[in-house]
């Protein structure tokens, strides 16, 4: 029952965000560039100058874990908030079914 409640909760909250939430991703322009006229975003980690610096400074590792903590961030706004929501409700409900299995197993009859 608990993973049921855990599963409906859930999915309503992820269908409630995808719905009030905007498509684009949040605006993490760190600079600008200028081509031909046009203006284009450079968001952090993007420009060569700034993964070279970064890659000096903190090696293969940190270019890594930048690039690790980009992908965390995009999962945590907007429509793809929705899906992670989705994603962890399926997952909790799960091992709640899970757990209840094992403990349905101990007992006597």
């Amino acid at each position: 029952m608990a993973a049921l409640c855990v599963l409906v909760v859930g999915w309503l909250a992820a269908v409630a965000v995808y719905v009030m939430a905007g498509s684009g991703a949040p605006g993490g322009a760190t600079g600008y560039t200028v081509v031909g006229g046009q203006t284009f975003a450079v968001e952090r980690g993007e420009s060569r100058g700034e993964q070279m610096q970064l890659e000096r400074m903190n090696g293969k590792v940190g270019t890594w874990m930048v690039g690790l903590d980009d992908w965390i961030a995009s999962m945590t706004h907007g429509r793809n908030l929705a899906y992670t929501l989705a994603l962890v409700s399926a997952a909790v409900a799960g091992g709640c079914c899970y757990l209840a299995g094992l403990a349905d197993e101990d007992e006597p009859d």
